[in-house]
């Protein structure tokens, strides 16, 4: 994935008109520093990738969940509805007889 990023390194270090100032040494650490950032940053890319799945796999339970409790809610739903009609209409009922006897 970097190798020609790497491979130009090596080549412009390469070249006698470029003067970089760093022995062997140097040179071998922070090359050995970039691979450690470039797996750090390959383990942070993969810390986010499972933290993603583990998003959908909480979420996976809580969707199951909702399935299930939305036609309960909607039975609930329909029975407040129909005691609330049943409420109304034996009020109706009371104003009616009450009507009536006058």
């Amino acid at each position: 994935m970097h190798v020609p990023r790497v491979l130009e390194l090596f080549v412009l270090l390469g070249e006698s008109s470029v003067d970089v100032g760093l022995d062997g040494g140097d040179l071998e650490l922070r090359l050995l520093h970039l691979g450690l950032l470039d797996l750090q940053r390959r383990f942070r890319l993969l810390q986010g990738r499972l933290q993603l799945l583990l998003l959908q796999l909480e979420a996976t339970p809580r969707l199951v969940h909702l399935v299930h409790v939305a036609p309960a809610l909607a039975q609930l739903v329909r029975q407040v509805v129909d005691l609330v009609c049943a409420d109304i209409a034996v009020q109706f009922a009371i104003q009616q007889s009450t009507l009536s006897k006058r």
